[in-house]
């Protein structure tokens, strides 16, 4: 792993971490968000992470093993 990678894990770091400081209700036993709003920034994470990983993993995206 070169030092560009390392700077987008971090990258997708700081980004999980904005997530987790925008929940709404996250310390409260229960809350509402909608789960589009969640399902927006986890894709773009997500993105990211394929990206990063791209020729280094093989992914069987919607199998089972």
């Amino acid at each position: 792993m070169n030092n560009e990678d390392l700077q987008k894990i971090i990258a997708i770091r700081t980004d999980l971490i904005k997530l987790y400081q925008w929940l709404p209700g996250k310390t409260e036993p229960s809350s509402l968000v909608k789960t589009k709003d969640i399902a927006v920034d986890l894709v773009q994470v997500i993105n990211k992470l394929d990206k990063l990983l791209d020729g280094k993993v093989n992914f069987a995206a919607g199998k089972n093993k």
